[in-house]
């Protein structure tokens, strides 16, 4: 499981949001780590594409449990 492409702000602020390459992103997914716990809550990471291979990723509220 390989988080090192995710920022610390991801665990520490609810509305962080964080850029990376379409390359990343992809690592994160092969990885299985598009879940993450953010103060005691699940979360599901979410991707908002851009334009020349740039992915802005959340977080949205999980329901039910992992």
């Amino acid at each position: 499981m390989d988080k090192t492409n995710l920022n610390n702000g991801h665990w520490q602020a609810e509305d962080y949001t964080q850029r990376m390459t379409n390359a990343e992103w992809q690592n994160i997914l092969l990885g299985s780590c598009d879940r993450i716990v953010v103060q005691g809550c699940y979360r599901q990471l979410i991707v908002k594409k851009s334009e020349y291979g740039v992915v802005e990723i959340g977080k949205k509220p999980m329901e039910g449990k992992l």
